[in-house]
């Protein structure tokens, strides 16, 4: 900080005859001598500090009588005043101010001393920056539009719909229209909805010393802004055996873009080189093994290596803060239980980083709305229209042990993002946004050159075909290859779904075992889940009408008897990096061992015999059994075991006259569980795309079979006691027969069950620690 002389007023003597005579007055007081303050060198989001006192010439006590800015008062609250272009905080004499903007901000402060005022500027110079964190509204949400909302995606918009050909509009019922659909998206940008980085940068709180593995497609190692933080030779490429994961870019494939190197820009871009954005833990360390290469064939070996089991890659001692997992298995099926698959994410969880473990990160799945195995069935079933998730996140094998963190998206006002599956088996939320046009996506690197990735000419070219000549240029300008932010195309902004959300818990991870590298894998989620913030509190209950009552199928938030409120769209909420590392500053993190309750059953985890409870057709009464469980464990998560039959689901169908016929019993399935606390969790809504039958873990599909020892997990009873009398309800909610197109599976319609579903056996798990 430099001080610069500010020139002191001559002192003027009025009246004659000197003082103290008929006519005289006192002399004017002198203004006080006050200095600029100026600060050279700054980072953008990082903290400065100072002291107005250090701009008197004279020791002796002052105060702060005021703060403005191009000539307006700024009124402080609570000691903050919000400037533009930077925060300041103000105790005392004392001040931090942090830029918020990528240019130069100064502002005028008051000072008082003996009776005396005088005033001078605070100026900082334009910090040192990367030129796309002001638009990463996932890092600092203001409300920025992150490159979607553009004026040439108005005028493109305007285009289209003047030159549909089928039903054109003139050019003033689409200016009106679009500029409609453009001020109700606008409303849809709202602050604050963001992961809470900026308390852990003032803390000078970088991840250093954190390895993030990127389990995904590749990863480009020579990025402009990835490649300082990448452990040089320590990632692994599974197709050619090399340690260089880089994508092979082919002519054929040349707009495919580099999932992988994606999320790692989210995790850890390098901060303040004046390049491209920031990553969530701008210094931690990346590796990556590409195990989606060559369309996920991966067999068990690979799948041993990307859990931590193969030290030739990564040693138990190395410091993994997260496996990100950005990736996923759609399957219109319920997927078998592997006790394999478990042991190798327990291994991650329980045996990495010197037994502290590693978090295992994986996004939830995109098929809130559907996929392209089932065709237009959700459409049908009733799921579009009520508003439930065609498949449940608890569908997919990976996420139903107990060792995954599972995480679901949200759009920019903190609103679960369209395609964002949900489940009981959710953990947190964190931004991904929409397609990057209505609405902002993420913005972070692409693969280098326009020539390849999201951005740039082969982007261009195979939308501007489906659409119109020009039209991603005009959808997508930062993009296109034109756009002064991003003339080289080595950034998007159109990266999204739960493969952004994902590597944003992933960074915050690498954030806090920085903080405190004493943090179990275990105690880090535990930190999460009690710090993440409650979006969309509004989320409405959903009730399908039945002939004989009701059933809510999805209950918005419900606060357990813990006092942990939950969410199948959003787990606990919003993670947050800053609320977080509060938490771990009060200290009291430690958690007692972990233990495990045996399985607890009835009928065939019974005694062994089915139990053949008929689950009646289109009702609200369901069927119930009992689960009582002996141990006083407190819950971390709960895992449900169910065989559940009916013989006319089978892997193709049968003929009828309607032609190929699937029955809707998969679909018209729901699960509830309710807690000895009373807490109740929806594992399945119904409306699910389960189309055919259960899977066991050789992945064998099990004619007449909805569950087949399918295990689903929930996390809604975070923190309850588990001891007691636990009611498992299972409920057939449908009765419709439909017609539907473009299955994979070629079927033609959808009839009603004609004999009802049976339940033949159910068991409880806890997962949890000793009540101290």
């Amino acid at each position: 900080m430099k001080k610069s002389a500010l020139a002191i007023s001559l002192l003027l003597l009025a009246g004659c005859g000197g003082s103290g005579g008929p006519g005289s007055s006192e002399p004017p007081i002198p203004p006080l001598a006050v200095e600029n303050l100026s600060h050279p060198d700054s980072q953008h989001w990082l903290p400065l500090t100072g002291s107005f006192a250090s701009a008197l010439a004279t020791t002796g006590a002052a105060q702060l009588l005021r703060i403005e800015q191009n000539g307006q008062l700024i009124q402080p609250v609570q000691g903050r005043y919000t400037l533009n272009g930077a925060v300041l905080e103000v105790d005392g004499l004392n001040y931090r101010v942090t830029p918020l903007s990528n240019s130069a901000v100064s502002f005028r402060f008051t000072l008082q001393q003996g009776g005396r005022q005088g005033s001078a500027m605070v100026q900082l110079a334009a910090p040192l920056s990367d030129p796309l964190a002001s638009e990463q509204w996932h890092l600092r949400n203001n409300g920025q539009t992150s490159y979607a909302q553009s004026d040439s995606f108005r005028r493109a918009l305007i285009e289209l719909l003047v030159q549909d050909p089928d039903e054109p509009m003139s050019r003033s019922e689409a200016t009106s229209l679009v500029n409609q659909l453009l001020n109700d998206y606008r409303s849809l940008l709202a602050p604050g909805f963001d992961v809470d980085l900026l308390p852990l940068f003032a803390a000078g709180i970088f991840g250093q010393g954190s390895i993030s593995v990127v389990v995904d497609s590749g990863l480009q190692l020579a990025h402009e802004d990835l490649a300082a933080n990448i452990l040089t030779g320590r990632s692994l490429n599974l197709v050619d055996g090399s340690n260089d994961p880089t994508p092979v870019l082919t002519p054929s494939q040349p707009n495919a873009g580099d999932h992988g190197t994606s999320v790692a820009g989210i995790i850890a871009a390098e901060g303040w080189n004046n390049l491209g954005g920031r990553g969530v833990a701008p210094k931690s360390q990346l590796l990556a093994i590409n195990l989606l290469a060559d369309d996920y064939a991966a067999g068990l070996d690979d799948e041993w290596l990307v859990h931590g089991l193969d030290n030739t890659i990564i040693s138990t001692d190395d410091n993994i803060s997260a496996f990100n997992r950005s990736y996923g298995v759609t399957l219109p099926v319920m997927q078998g239980y592997s006790l394999l698959e478990e042991e190798l994410h327990r291994f991650s969880v329980e045996k990495l980083r010197s037994g502290k473990g590693s978090l295992n990160v994986k996004s939830a799945g995109n098929e809130f709305e559907g996929y392209f195995y089932e065709g237009d069935f959700c459409q049908h079933n009733g799921a579009y229209e009520l508003g439930l998730t065609c498949y449940n996140a608890n569908m997919e094998s990976a996420q139903q042990t107990p060792y995954y963190t599972i995480v679901a998206a949200m759009n920019p006002n903190g609103h679960k993002s369209s395609y964002s599956s949900a489940g009981a088996n959710l953990v947190l939320t964190a931004p991904a946004g929409e397609d990057g046009d209505l609405l902002p996506a993420i913005v972070t690197a692409d693969l280098m050159s326009c020539l390849y990735g999201y951005s740039g000419d082969a982007a261009a070219t195979d939308f501007d075909n489906a659409i119109g000549e020009g039209a991603f240029a005009g959808f997508y300008p930062f993009d296109s290859g034109n756009h002064a932010d991003n003339r080289e195309c080595n950034y998007t902004a159109r990266f999204n779904g739960t493969s952004s959300a994902a590597p944003m818990v992933s960074g915050v991870a690498a954030l806090l075992l920085e903080a405190e590298p004493a943090l179990t894998a275990r105690e880090l989620q535990h930190l999460l889940i009690s710090t993440a913030k409650r979006v969309h509190p509004e989320d409405p209950v959903i009730r399908l009408s039945l002939p004989n009552g009701s059933f809510e199928a999805h209950s918005g938030w419900v606060e357990n008897a813990a006092g942990y409120a939950f969410n199948n769209h959003y787990g606990f909420g919003l993670v947050q990096a800053g609320a977080a590392f509060q938490r771990l500053q009060q200290g009291n993190w430690r958690l007692p061992a972990k233990t495990y309750s045996p399985w607890h059953g009835t009928g065939l985890y019974g005694d062994g015999t089915p139990a053949n409870l008929v689950i009646p057709d289109h009702s609200a009464s369901g069927v119930s059994t009992t689960l009582t469980m002996p141990e006083q464990l407190v819950i971390e998560t709960v895992q449900l075991k169910l065989t559940v039959r009916n013989p006319e689901l089978l892997e193709f169908g049968r003929i009828t006259a309607h032609g190929s016929t699937q029955t809707s019993a998969g679909s018209d399935l729901a699960v509830v569980l309710t807690s000895p606390s009373g807490t109740r969790s929806v594992l399945l809504a119904s409306r699910q795309a389960l189309l055919l039958p259960a899977l066991d873990e050789d992945w064998a599909a099990q004619d007449g079979y909805i569950l087949k020892d399918s295990v689903l997990r929930s996390n809604a009873f975070y923190g309850e006691t588990s001891t007691g009398n636990w009611t498992v309800q299972l409920f057939d909610l449908a009765a419709d027969s439909f017609a539907v197109a473009d299955t994979e599976f070629d079927f033609d319609w959808i009839e009603n069950n004609t004999v009802p579903s049976r339940l033949d056996g159910a068991a409880l798990r806890i997962i949890g620690h000793s009540k101290e």
